[in-house]
């Protein structure tokens, strides 16, 4: 909670949490809860897109992801902010 970052990317698939209950536990603190959260993930199916919104992702990318794209959707989440 010290650093404050601007945004923050997750995967769904990660070795130590899931991603999806990280952002879980991001969005429920409200000292953290207005950083945005961008999924990229190799998970492409429609569960996994709606957990991430549910938990209250920002965005949802599935990998690959063009290079182009995704420094648009960081343009975008950042400038929202």
């Amino acid at each position: 909670q010290n650093f404050q970052p601007d945004l923050i990317l997750l995967d769904i698939m990660m070795s130590y949490i899931n991603g999806i209950t990280l952002c879980k536990l991001i969005k429920s603190d409200p000292v953290m809860q207005k950083i945005p959260v961008m999924m990229v993930s190799a998970l492409s199916d429609e569960g996994s897109k709606r957990d991430a919104a549910n938990a209250g992702a920002d965005e949802f990318l599935v990998k690959p992801v063009s290079p182009k794209l995704f420094l648009s959707k960081i343009t975008e989440l950042l400038e929202a902010k």
